[in-house]
């Protein structure tokens, strides 16, 4: 959706593309048994070569909102984290 890339774009500050195609799964799993038997050099190299983006969300700057609320993120998850834990060990 537009919003979570527009939301993953301000909290990353990095450029988000989105893919053309909409079965990546399918791309990547060929990429990947391309490289397996040696029909490819490089994954990174033939997703230059083959994959084409539909368009670029990029917010190089911080934004106030996202960064007071990533300060509010890692202070919760400090906190949390023993709980996360024990809730692992009675899986």
């Amino acid at each position: 959706s537009d919003v979570w890339l527009a939301t993953l774009g301000k909290i990353m500050r990095i450029p988000i593309r989105t893919a053309a195609r909409p079965d990546t799964t399918l791309v990547g799993t060929m990429l990947l048994c391309a490289r397996a038997v040696g029909a490819i050099d490089s994954i990174e190299a033939a997703v230059q070569r083959i994959v084409a983006y539909d368009r670029e969300i990029h917010y190089p700057e911080a934004t106030p909102v996202c960064e007071r609320q990533y300060a509010l993120f890692l202070s919760l998850y400090d906190r949390l984290a023993p709980s996360f834990k024990e809730l692992a060990a009675h899986r």
